[in-house]
């Protein structure tokens, strides 16, 4: 029977820091029918020590044909900052490479933090994140433990048109157990005009797969 992988995570972060919708998985796809969904934990900051974000999220994904997933989800982060979104992913090669295409929309303010209350700013804003990725899962074959390269171009807009870009390029780790998968990542965003930031984080995916339509496919 071929093993489906769960997909997805999204957590919600900083204004300066990327998004993840197309983190926390592999470049499988789950399936016609297959649905999964992903609790994400994640610490954002100039290294992995000291954040300067933490943030939580939730998303849950379809698997619309053997070769295409749609996904939706929402989360928060320490400033009590909001936001939702949905992502399109697309197999390229099977179990190996595929592109996703998220959308995240978020509500900034900084005026506020979970846990130490400190006054930043006024700012009230909504920023729409769209981050093409493509998605490379080096070890697909490997039965306990798969390997995937995630390389996102970030594309922010904001209000009143401020305009910015970064890549973001991290690494993650599919750990199978019984009852669900495990998603340690890594990652690095990098900028013109900022020092870059480290990203840590781990998904924690829950899956429902119809085994027929898995040993079809």
């Amino acid at each position: 029977m071929k093993r489906l992988v769960l997909i997805s995570g999204i957590a919600i972060i900083l204004q300066s820091c990327a998004p993840s919708l197309s983190q926390y998985q592999t470049a499988a796809t789950l399936g016609e029918g297959n649905k999964s969904n992903t609790i994400i934990l994640e610490h954002t900051g100039e290294n992995l020590v000291n954040p300067i974000d933490l943030s939580v999220g939730y998303v849950h994904t379809n698997g619309v044909s053997n070769d295409l997933d749609f996904g939706f989800g929402f989360g928060l982060n320490r400033f009590l900052n909001i936001a939702g979104g949905f992502h399109v992913k697309r197999s390229i090669v099977k179990d190996k490479i595929a592109i996703n295409f998220p959308v995240l929309f978020k509500r900034i303010d900084e005026s506020f933090n979970l846990l130490d209350v400190i006054e930043y700013n006024d700012d009230d804003m909504i920023r729409v994140d769209i981050t093409p990725t493509m998605l490379y899962t080096y070890n697909s074959n490997n039965k306990s433990v798969k390997n995937t390269f995630n390389l996102q171009y970030v594309i922010q807009i904001s209000t009143f048109d401020v305009f910015n870009n970064a890549i973001y390029l991290s690494h993650n780790w599919e750990i199978k157990t019984k009852k669900l998968y495990i998603y340690p990542e890594i990652g690095i965003q990098m900028t013109n005009d900022q020092d870059p930031l480290m990203k840590a984080g781990i998904g924690f995916s829950f899956k429902n797969i119809n085994k027929e339509l898995s040993e079809v496919r």
